[in-house]
């Protein structure tokens, strides 16, 4: 059962850094706000709830890049001075 287990949590794994972001030097923002960002390969059909927040608009001051082996927003000071204006 031990041997299962481990050869399921192996593949799992496999899937997460091999599957999930096989397109690590093209992430794009996706999403009904494009306030999400995801890598290139996955974006297309990408679903999210449309709705907007204003601190959608700092992420203008921020790109969307593979960090820590994910696609996210960089958080540029300038992106964080704008959240901080924003949220007051």
């Amino acid at each position: 059962m031990i041997r299962k287990e481990l050869m399921m949590s192996f593949l799992l794994s496999m899937f997460l850094v091999s599957g999930c972001q096989n397109n690590t030097s093209n992430c794009v923002p996706a999403g009904c706000s494009s306030q999400v960002c995801v890598a290139e390969s996955d974006a297309e059909g990408y679903v999210t709830t449309c709705e907007y927040k204003e601190e959608y608009s700092c992420l203008e001051l921020s790109n969307c890049k593979f960090i820590d082996e994910k696609c996210q927003w960089e958080q540029t000071s300038e992106y964080l001075e704008c959240l901080s204006e924003v949220r007051g």
